[in-house]
């Protein structure tokens, strides 16, 4: 079975997932492929992957698509910067998102005008994080200071806890309490991502791809972030 993924879900979302497969069927070969969502995609529509994953509304209108699993877009600041002190009462510590305080109601969330402060790591265009916090700024009427974009979500992440800026992150790379950022819960609808797994439109979808489907519910579900 050919699973195609970026590398975000490749790294943080499927390994739990692609290990518990592997001890219920070990007959199944595996192979998983890297790429961006919209290789990914031209790839399943020549049916070079048996399934991939997106958030991506554009990626999703020709395919059969199963809900899989959300995530949480937060901001994220090195530790040391002084906007934390500003704004530190909307500030989580890595524990907090790790035990989902940024998902209670009660949780202040940041205005988004405020990230006009900081200057950022971005994604490259066309990755799905890029444009969202693009549409972010928009929203608000501010135009965002890039201080350099890179292709790699992880590589954000890494970049961001060394102290060279701050970045968009997902919640679900958040493993870590010795971390040195300081997270912000977004006030924004687009802060919210829902992944979903898709399938060639075909009539038929063999029983090991239709399992795998059904395993990364039941692996993901008890950690769902709303």
């Amino acid at each position: 079975m050919r699973i195609g993924g970026s590398h975000y879900i490749n790294s943080y979302i499927l390994p739990p997932v692609l290990s518990r497969y592997s001890q219920l069927y070990p007959g199944i070969a595996l192979e998983l492929v890297e790429h961006s969502s919209a290789v990914l995609t031209k790839m399943l529509e020549e049916r070079a992957v048996d399934l991939t994953f997106s958030c991506n509304q554009l990626f999703m209108k020709d395919f059969e698509r199963y809900p899989m699993f959300s995530d949480r877009i937060l901001l994220a600041v090195p530790r040391a910067h002084p906007f934390n002190r500003r704004y530190r009462a909307f500030a989580l510590p890595p524990r907090g998102v790790m035990n989902g305080h940024h998902l209670h109601g009660d949780c202040p969330a940041l205005p988004a005008e405020r990230c006009g402060e900081l200057e950022f790591i971005s994604l490259m265009p066309g990755n799905n994080l890029h444009d969202r916090m693009l549409q972010i700024f928009a929203a608000v009427g501010v135009k965002p200071r890039l201080k350099i974009e890179l292709s790699q979500l992880a590589t954000t992440y890494h970049l961001a806890a060394g102290g060279f800026a701050a970045a968009f992150v997902s919640d679900r790379m958040v493993t870590a309490a010795a971390t040195p950022l300081c997270f912000y819960r977004l006030d924004s609808p687009l802060a919210t991502r829902q992944f979903y797994a898709l399938l060639p439109s075909r009539d038929y979808t063999a029983k090991a791809v239709r399992r795998f489907i059904q395993l990364v519910g039941e692996v993901l579900r008890p950690k769902a972030r709303a």
